[in-house]
């Protein structure tokens, strides 16, 4: 889906317009919404309801654990801080690709596609990278990948900018794949069972 979408959704814009796109974006998520709510796969009961602690203690408990142990608090500082400027690169990307360098909406979209090649790359190669310099230095090596593939979108030239875009996005996928199978392995193999959900949920949401 990240690879063939965003060359099917520069299609879509160019063929039908942004307004239309917009809108068989929305009837996807409906879609979406009525084939995960289909699913009706019984869940055991991970421990007694007697036994539960309430909500807020729970988590006191997630945020306490995460904010406490050493690997998780930096990896919260270093995501958090990361996603939000990705996002603001991100924001102006497209705006940056068609109006300063002249790229159609067509060949913006086959852009993103050919360079979310790189996150499967990333997701075969991650964990060749983590046997090979360890999980300790992938995650960081991750990080760094990705991040120069993003600083070197503003040298794309406007007399060929799309080999530029696709070579900065493949590199930014890349790495930040290998980050993020790394860290995520990293965060479910030092917390205990009991508190994985706790932790990912207090995690991811401050990530984003």
């Amino acid at each position: 889906a990240q690879v063939a979408g965003p060359g099917l959704a520069g299609s879509l814009v160019a063929s039908v317009g942004a307004p239309l796109a917009i809108l068989v974006d929305a009837i996807s998520f409906a879609l979406s919404a009525a084939l995960v709510g289909r699913i009706r796969r019984p869940e055991a009961e991970p421990e007694p309801k007697a036994e539960r602690a309430r909500l807020r203690a729970q988590l006191r408990e997630g945020i306490s654990y995460v904010l406490r142990q050493p690997y998780l608090r930096t990896l919260v500082l270093c995501t958090a801080a990361w996603n939000l400027f990705v996002a603001m690169i991100m924001g102006i990307f497209l705006v940056f690709a068609v109006r300063e360098l002249g790229v159609s909406l067509g060949l913006t979209g086959l852009v993103f596609m050919l360079g979310n090649l790189g996150t499967l790359a990333g997701a075969f190669v991650a964990g060749r990278v983590a046997r090979a310099l360890g999980i300790g230095r992938a995650i960081p090596a991750g990080v760094l990948v990705a991040t120069i593939g993003l600083l070197t979108v503003p040298f794309a030239p406007a007399s060929l900018p799309v080999p530029a875009l696709v070579a900065s996005l493949a590199l930014f996928s890349f790495g930040a794949v290998v980050f993020n199978i790394n860290q995520l392995t990293l965060r479910q193999a030092i917390t205990p069972p009991r508190l994985l959900g706790r932790m990912n949920s207090v995690v991811r949401f401050m990530y984003w």
